[in-house]
């Protein structure tokens, strides 16, 4: 099939910020479009990102990749983390805002399409979320996290946060130390009601698929396995796999890892059926 790839493509996302996006387009008007929502420290040209699009366009679906307005890329450094500012003022309601907000430039452009979601890791509790106001066909969730609260520092180490007014993330790739404002957690606090994921799984009326890695060292596939509980699904096992499912960045091979490769198999049969 011969694609058609629109390449750093600008949309406004939280607070009105641009960010970029990728859309993988089929040669005739796309009647499937899937929306793919990247992790934390990741963005859209991470690792083999690109051959998932490729890999579901072969297969009749538009594929859209963005960036998050925070994630600490910009407009002309799209795979470096240069905007320090923007990463640490980033808040798990602004990663929503931006997956409606992509979502919403896209339906106005493509209203008869059908769309999909899938999300990674922190993404996949975007999609998750996402469900109740997003109106998704399908969503799947690939190594995605069950609850965004657990994702804080408990006691102490939350005082000392809020006492200090930023905590270190290590990014171990490119060894940079990158900070995270408290306002991220007093975000999550004022926003409870919507960042809720095992309310919205549970409440969810969505067929959702959820995939982990057996092997996952990021996200414990326990938290897989509270997700299929919650959305009354089975889970799928990849065994052996790793939170990336065997990619990594950067990724020079010209196909997809193996592991990767039967997330999609399994992600593309569930949507098509």
């Amino acid at each position: 099939m011969k694609e058609i790839v629109l390449k750093n493509q600008i949309y406004r996302g939280a607070n009105n910020k641009e960010a970029l996006y990728d859309f993988y387009l089929p040669e005739n008007q796309p009647e499937n479009i899937i929306i793919f929502n990247h992790g934390f420290m990741g963005f859209k040209d991470w690792g083999a990102w690109h051959l998932v699009a490729k890999y579901f366009l072969s297969q009749g679906y538009a594929f859209l990749l963005f960036n998050h307005t925070h994630n600490g890329t910009s407009l002309k450094n799209p795979t470096e983390f240069v905007d320090l500012e923007s990463f640490a003022e980033n808040r798990y309601s602004y990663e929503l805002t931006d997956l409606l907000s992509i979502s919403a430039k896209i339906r106005n452009q493509f209203p008869n399409a059908k769309y999909f979601a899938i999300g990674h890791s922190r993404g996949g509790g975007n999609v998750l979320l996402a469900e109740k106001l997003g109106g998704f066909q399908k969503i799947a969730s690939w190594a995605g996290i069950s609850s965004i609260a657990d994702r804080f520092p408990k006691n102490e180490t939350l005082e000392q946060w809020k006492k200090i007014g930023y905590r270190l993330q290590h990014n171990s790739r490119t060894q940079q130390d990158l900070k995270i404002s408290y306002a991220q957690y007093l975000d999550f606090q004022e926003n409870k009601a919507v960042l809720q994921i095992e309310e919205a799984c549970r409440n969810s009326k969505t067929p959702t698929l959820v995939i982990h890695g057996s092997q996952d060292e990021a996200v414990s596939i326990t938290e897989g396995q509270k997700i299929a509980e919650w959305t009354k699904t089975n889970l799928i096992t990849i065994s052996g796999a790793n939170h990336t499912f065997g990619a990594v960045h950067p990724y020079s091979q010209q196909k997809l890892p193996v592991e990767l490769e039967e997330v999609c198999h399994h992600t593309f049969h569930f949507f098509h059926k």
